[in-house]
């Protein structure tokens, strides 16, 4: 796939992911935050956030998807406490159990404690996630777009 064919796929599949945000808002809330409260408030929030980021990012002429975490990008990040690396693939919740497909990619919900840490953080950010381990220090070292999210369609 050429690079300017690959461009435009990908914004098609931001542009759906904006549509599916913006049109099925309510719906997504309700059905991962059922009960009104601080969690659904919290979500709408980061849904607000997010869906100005995709706003800006697809009015921009120059379309950097790798300059933000967004829901499709693949980020490796490193734990400064011991300064191993993990690749991430950032999706929607329901595609949070993907199987694992030999991309080394780990499925992350953006809606997890990690996944809402990550969100819309540019590339060399410190960050401090939430892990079964508790809380700790991660610096984005790389983002791109995972292949595996765009066959899945997790933008729709």
């Amino acid at each position: 796939m050429s690079p300017r064919v690959k461009e435009s796929v990908w914004r098609e599949f931001f542009v759906n992911q904006l549509i599916m945000f913006e049109d099925e808002r309510l719906r997504f809330l309700d059905a991962y935050f059922p009960d009104f409260g601080n969690g659904r408030s919290q979500a709408d929030q980061l849904l607000s956030d997010y869906i100005q980021v995709l706003k800006s990012h697809l009015a921009s002429e120059e379309e950097n998807w790798c300059g933000k975490v967004l829901v499709g990008s693949r980020v490796i990040i490193s734990y400064l406490d011991d300064m191993s690396t993990e690749t991430l693939t950032i999706v929607n919740p329901h595609h949070a159990v993907l199987p694992e497909d030999g991309s080394g990619e780990c499925p992350v919900s953006f809606l997890s404690p990690m996944g809402r840490e990550l969100l819309m953080k540019p590339c060399g950010e410190l960050v401090h996630v939430q892990t079964p381990s508790g809380r700790l220090p991660v610096r984005i070292e790389e983002i791109g777009l995972s292949e595996t999210v765009l066959a899945a369609g997790d933008g729709e």
